[in-house]
C-alpha cells in the first residue's frame, strides 16, 4: 500500500509540474499529445497497477487531478474532424459544431409513356430518362443554406436550381438565386412528392423557377406563412436562365392554416391561399415572351401565331398577371389539393392589340389503401417491404379531374383555329406503390378531350398510360 501512495504522489507531483510548464508555455505540450498521457509516459509503464482493490482506488482519485481543461488556441492549426453519416435521406457531411454541413441526394425517374390515337410524331411511345438529379444542400456559418440541383436528363444538361437562403430576423428570411416562383401551389411542391406522375393542366398558366429574390416566412406558431419576391419574370409554364427584356415581375403568396396547433386534430391539415404575380412583358421575333399549352402526354394543343415576320407572329407587349387561388387539407390516409389559376395577358400582332384572359382548374385526392399517413410532404411508409416479415409497404390510389380554357378572342387573330383547342379537359387515375420512403412504382392513366375553336373540326383526344421507377434520397 506504501509503494502504491508513493507512486501516486510522484504521479501528482508531475502532474503539477507539467500545469506549472503548461501556464508559462503551452506551446510545446499542444504540440505533443495530452496533459494525461505525458503524465503516463514519465512514469512508465509499471507504474500503475493491473488489477486489485489498490486499482479501484487509483481509478476514482486520478480523474480528479488528470482531467483538467486544456484551452486550445484559436490560431491552432490542427484540421477538426468531419463527422459523415448516411440516412434515408441522403449522405451528410458536417463540422462538430454543425456550423457547417452538406448533404448530398439523388433522384431518378425512369418513364414509360405509351400512347392511344396519336396525332404528332412528338407522341411516340417510348421509354425515357424524366429526370437524373443531383441535389446538393447544406449550411455555412450556421445560417446560410444553400441548394444546387443539376439536371442530366433527356440529353442535355441543365442547371435548375442554384439558390441561397437565409434568416435575417424572426419570421423573415431572404432567397437569392435561380429557384421555383412562390404563385402556383401545385408547381411549388415537389414534383417526386406528388400522387400522380405529373402536374395538372393548371400549371401550364403559372410560372416555373426564374432568377430573383424573395422574402418568406412563418409567423403566427405556423399557422401563416407569406412569400413576396421579384423575378425577371417568365412567360405561362415556363422557367427562364435570362431575362429577354427589362421589365421585371412581382411575385407573392400567401397560406394560412387556420386550426394548426389549436387541438383540432383532424383539421391541422387543413390549408388555404392565395398566389399572384404582376409585371409587363415585351416580346421580339427573337423571343416571343409567349408559351404554348401541353397535356401530359406532352402534346401541344394551343400555341401563338409564329411566321418568324411581324405581321405573322403575335408577341407579348404590356401588363401580365396572375390570380391563383388554392388548398389542400390531409388528414389520416386522405389528401385533397385543389387550385384555381387566372392569367391576363396583353398581347399585339403587327398593330392590332389584345388583352387575352386564360382559365384552368383542376382537384386532385388520393387515400392510402394501407396504415399510412397522407402529408402533402408525400408518403413514408411506416412498414417498409420486407417479404420475410410479411409488410409490403404503402400503396396509394389517386384520381385528378383538371380544365383549362383559352380566351376565345385568341383566334383566329393570335392562333390557328384549325389547328388548336380553344379548352382542354382530362381526367386521370394512378396506382403508387412505396416499398420504402427512397423508392416508388406509380402506374397512372390519364385521357384528355379537347374542344376545337370552330365547328367542324374534330381533335381526337389524348389516351396516355404511364408508368415510373423512381428512386429518391
Amino acid at each position: 500500500m506504501a509503494a502504491l501512495e508513493s507512486q501516486v504522489g510522484l504521479l501528482l507531483d508531475r502532474v503539477a509540474e507539467l500545469e506549472e510548464k503548461l501556464i508559462q508555455n503551452p506551446e510545446p505540450l499542444l504540440a505533443s499529445n495530452s496533459v494525461y498521457s505525458a503524465a503516463i509516459s514519465s512514469i512508465g509503464p509499471a507504474s500503475v497497477p493491473a488489477s486489485g482493490p489498490e486499482s479501484t482506488e487509483m481509478a476514482a482519485a486520478a480523474p480528479a487531478a488528470l482531467v483538467t481543461p486544456v484551452p486550445v488556441p484559436q490560431n491552432s492549426a490542427q484540421p477538426v474532424a468531419t463527422i459523415m453519416g448516411a440516412d434515408p435521406q441522403g449522405f451528410t457531411f458536417r463540422s462538430p459544431d454543425e456550423q457547417f454541413s452538406l448533404r448530398v441526394r439523388w433522384q431518378m425517374n425512369l418513364d414509360g409513356r405509351f400512347g392511344l390515337e396519336r396525332q404528332e410524331p412528338s407522341d411516340n411511345n417510348s421509354f425515357i430518362l424524366r429526370r437524373a438529379q443531383p441535389i446538393f444542400t447544406g449550411t455555412l456559418w450556421g445560417r446560410y443554406n444553400f441548394q444546387v440541383l443539376h439536371e442530366f436528363s433527356r440529353g442535355r444538361t441543365r442547371v435548375v436550381d442554384a439558390y441561397f437562403d437565409t434568416p435575417i430576423a424572426k419570421g423573415i428570411k431572404i432567397r437569392a438565386g435561380k429557384f421555383k416562383g412562390p404563385v402556383g401551389l401545385e408547381r411549388f411542391h415537389s414534383g417526386s412528392m406528388l400522387s400522380l406522375m405529373e402536374r395538372s393542366l393548371t400549371t401550364q398558366l403559372v410560372p416555373n423557377r426564374d432568377l430573383g429574390f424573395m422574402l418568406f416566412g412563418d409567423v403566427g406558431n405556423d399557422r401563416f406563412s407569406y412569400f413576396a419576391g421579384i423575378f425577371n419574370g417568365t412567360p405561362d409554364g415556363e422557367g427562364t436562365d435570362t431575362d429577354n427584356d427589362d421589365n421585371k415581375e412581382f411575385e407573392g403568396r400567401i397560406l394560412t392554416h387556420p386550426f394548426l396547433g389549436l387541438g383540432g386534430g383532424q383539421l391541422d391539415g387543413l390549408a388555404f391561399g392565395v398566389g399572384g404575380s404582376y409585371g409587363k412583358m415585351e416580346g421580339s421575333l427573337a423571343d416571343r415572351n409567349l408559351s404554348e399549352m401541353q397535356t401530359t402526354g406532352r402534346r401541344t394543343f394551343f400555341d401563338y401565331l409564329n411566321d418568324q415576320s411581324v405581321s405573322g407572329t403575335a408577341l407579348a407587349d404590356g401588363v401580365h398577371y396572375r390570380v391563383v387561388p388554392h388548398g389542400y387539407y390531409f388528414a389520416g390516409p386522405v389528401g385533397l389539393l385543389w387550385e384555381y389559376a387566372n392569367s391576363v395577358q396583353k398581347l399585339r400582332r403587327d398593330q392590332a392589340t389584345a388583352t387575352l384572359q386564360h382559365s384552368s382548374w383542376q382537384v386532385t385526392g388520393n387515400y392510402l389503401l394501407t396504415d399510412d399517413e397522407a402529408t402533402f410532404s408525400g408518403v413514408a411508409p411506416r412498414r417498409p417491404f420486407d417479404a420475410a416479415a410479411g409488410t409490403w409497404g404503402a400503396w396509394e390510389v389517386a384520381a385528378r379531374i383538371s380544365r383549362l380554357d383559352v380566351d376565345d378572342d385568341a383566334f383566329p387573330l393570335f392562333a390557328d383555329p384549325e389547328s388548336y383547342a380553344t379548352a382542354a379537359k382530362a381526367w386521370a387515375v394512378g396506382l403508387n406503390w412505396y416499398p420504402n420512403r427512397n423508392v416508388r412504382y406509380s402506374f397512372n392513366y390519364e385521357e384528355t378531350h379537347f374542344d376545337a375553336a370552330v365547328p367542324g373540326i374534330d381533335l381526337k383526344p389524348e389516351r396516355a398510360f404511364l408508368n415510373r421507377f423512381q428512386l429518391r434520397f
